[in-house]
């Protein structure tokens, strides 16, 4: 016999479909000084059920083997750390016509050569997920810190959804649920994961028309990744996570910068809880009088691709 779900079936709420309990705060407040020094989980931690990817290379390496390879838009021993790096990745993005006949968004670059245009995103969504992309990419490690209902520190990075006691409520063992193809795929046929690109974003509409006319960002992801555990990842860390962790102090610098380069974000906030507007540094124009013409690319409310603006 077979069954078909109706087109009216309600979906999972995100608790449900992640098993996390309840939404994400900000953590507390530092004080006056930022957190640079803040005590995240400890390293000698068996993460291996929970792990999303493998952090083999860290942000600072310039001279490792990987560091030393040739990457997306950098050359074989460029001497570039990855955050310069990414900084590079970011200000290369094409620019393209948007899917809304007017504006003007980017397309995204991969590490196989594959493009795709931006997918459609709110704001914070934009920073997170490219953030994630490249990270992953690269085995490069990623923690963004937030805390629960209950105050319990929890820690959404390459190591799955933790606390300093271990995997988060139920979340994902992505290591033992999904697969990733990175160390066997040798090109031809993209290896696609079905019940990945049913994957929708919540709170609101979630279509990738540069897709399919009802794709969601779960089909977006599973094109840009061969780890689809990331995939996954990136569509929880989107449900939970949004402007107002970027500007916790826990992930970012609250500074008033003396510089700006691609990649940075700006992120713009009235109140510590609810919505914000987070804009992604695309590129940095030095103009006489040292004035700076800041190009940024950011998604909205309702999700949009991520449009140029300066």
């Amino acid at each position: 016999m077979i069954v078909s779900a109706c087109a009216d079936e309600p979906q999972l709420t995100p608790d449900e479909e992640w098993g996390m309990e309840g939404p994400m705060f900000p953590t507390p407040p530092p004080g006056k000084e930022d957190s640079e020094h803040r005590r995240g989980l400890l390293v000698a931690t068996n993460t291996t059920a929970t792990q999303v990817w493998i952090a083999r290379n860290k942000w600072e390496d310039t001279t490792t083997a990987a560091a030393a390879k040739a990457g997306i838009v950098w050359p074989a021993a460029s001497g570039l750390d990855w955050d310069q790096k990414y900084a590079k990745w970011i200000e290369s993005l094409e620019y393209i016509p948007s899917i809304d006949g007017f504006s003007t968004t980017v397309k995204v670059t991969t590490p196989w050569g594959k493009t795709m245009p931006s997918p459609v995103l709110e704001c914070a969504e934009m920073s997170l997920f490219l953030r994630i992309a490249f990270a992953a990419w690269y085995e490069l490690p990623l923690f963004f810190e937030s805390v629960d209902s209950q105050g319990r520190r929890v820690f959404f990075g390459h190591n799955g959804v933790r606390t300093s006691a271990g995997r988060y409520a139920s979340t994902p063992e992505f290591a033992i649920k999904y697969k990733d193809y990175s160390t066997t795929y040798t090109g031809g046929v993209w290896p696609k994961d079905t019940t990945l690109r049913a994957k929708r974003i919540a709170g609101g509409e979630d279509l990738q028309p540069m897709i399919a006319a009802d794709a969601h960002f779960g089909a977006y992801l599973d094109e840009v990744h061969l780890n689809k555990r990331v995939g996954y990842f990136t569509v929880l860390a989107l449900d939970y996570l949004g402007s107002m962790n970027l500007a916790d102090s826990a992930n970012t610098y609250n500074i008033k910068p003396e510089s700006v380069r691609a990649g940075d974000v700006l992120v713009e906030r009235w109140q510590r809880n609810g919505i914000g507007h987070t804009l992604v540094i695309k590129e940095v124009a030095e103009l006489a009088g040292g004035s700076k013409d800041v190009t940024v690319v950011s998604g909205s409310m309702p999700r949009r691709q991520g449009v140029r603006q300066s």
